[in-house]
């Protein structure tokens, strides 16, 4: 879409929403909605599915580790292909990728995520006994499966919030859903370190945490909706509110995806090469730097889960902040919702 094009579409959505007329008062629906209810479900949702995905950053030390638990009946093992096991999430999380957001945009994402959940917890909940009957490959297994199972986890997360969050509210809410992804990740780390070195060791943090999220996902199943229209006890108010913003704009009926064009553009590709650039130090960083802190810098468990979550307990906090900026310069309406992200784009990934 064109710079204009996207002013214009910006446009138009605020003048359906009376932006652009400081004397239209518009009527949101309750001060706290089902939009925030759907919103902080998903962050809670989110926040135990990165819980999850990051807790064998940490717990594979205590598991190759005798001495990282005060149980010395809690089962350790000797294995050299750790980096392999860490990978093996990775090799199941890139298959889905873009079915999954083809799929949940098109038949509802709702049920998708309640799958998907479902699947990652459950395999959790067999690693243990997967470790011990299975050794290593079985871990393998288990790791495969979540990341085959996660790869659902953000497509159909981006078809659920673009149903559900207003244009004027977008930068806010949706930071508030996906903070739950870094805090997720300070959670993991400092919480398994130290419940892997209690007298429950390792396994206790992949029983508890999984059972966790499979009551947040009966939960989610419960209250969760698609989108407004199929919400049952949502205001009209509030129902209109959020269906005229996206209504206009963006059209939706109809959309066929110019693969040509997009695989051929120049943006499109400075985009892909970045976010290849920064997922491989992201990953390489959460997956290596707890084994590197235990083998060469020889910190002990609890030491080692605190260093490793200060960067994303940063990124946590920072996140707020620069929401709350990028939605004072969309209501401003200087700037286009383009140059915006890209400022914080390039902010985030410098």
């Amino acid at each position: 879409m064109s710079c204009k094009t996207q002013n214009v579409a910006e446009e138009k959505a605020q003048e359906a929403l009376g932006l652009l007329n400081k004397d239209v008062v518009i009527n949101k629906g309750p001060t706290i909605g089902k939009r925030h209810s759907q919103a902080l479900i998903l962050c809670i949702l989110l926040h135990f599915c990165f819980i999850i995905r990051t807790a064998l950053t940490v717990a594979i030390v205590a598991m190759t580790d005798p001495n990282a638990s005060s149980n010395k009946d809690i089962p350790t093992y000797n294995w050299n292909d750790k980096s392999l096991i860490m990978a093996s999430f990775l090799w199941g999380y890139c298959i889905p990728q873009v079915v999954a957001g083809y799929v949940s945009d098109r038949y509802g994402a709702k049920w998708f995520l309640v799958g998907s959940t479902t699947m990652t917890a459950t395999a959790g909940l067999l690693m243990p006994s997967a470790a011990i009957y299975l050794g290593s490959k079985g871990v393998m297994m288990c790791r495969f499966l979540q990341g085959l199972s996660q790869g659902f986890l953000y497509p159909s997360m981006h078809a659920v919030l673009g149903k559900w969050i207003p244009v004027p509210e977008r930068s806010r809410l949706g930071t508030f859903v996906y903070s739950g992804a870094p805090l997720g990740i300070v959670s993991s780390l400092i919480l398994t370190g130290y419940i892997s070195s209690t007298r429950y060791g390792w396994p206790m943090v992949f029983y508890l945490f999984n059972t966790i999220t499979l009551i947040i996902v009966a939960i989610y199943a419960y209250i969760g909706s698609n989108d407004p229209r199929s919400h049952p006890t949502i205001s009209e108010e509030e129902k209109n509110y959020i269906i005229n913003s996206l209504n206009t704009a963006t059209d939706r009926h109809n959309l066929m995806v110019p693969w040509k064009e997009m695989l051929t553009s120049r943006a499109f590709i400075a985009l892909l090469i970045t976010n290849i650039c920064f997922n491989f130090t992201h990953w390489m960083f959460i997956s290596e730097t707890s084994i590197y802190l235990d083998k060469i810098m020889h910190f002990d468990l609890k030491s080692n889960s605190l260093l490793m979550s200060l960067p994303y307990l940063i990124e946590f906090l920072v996140g707020f902040v620069a929401c709350f900026i990028a939605d004072y310069l969309y209501a401003k309406n200087t700037i286009s919702t383009s140059v915006i992200r890209k400022i914080m784009n390039n902010i985030g990934k410098f």
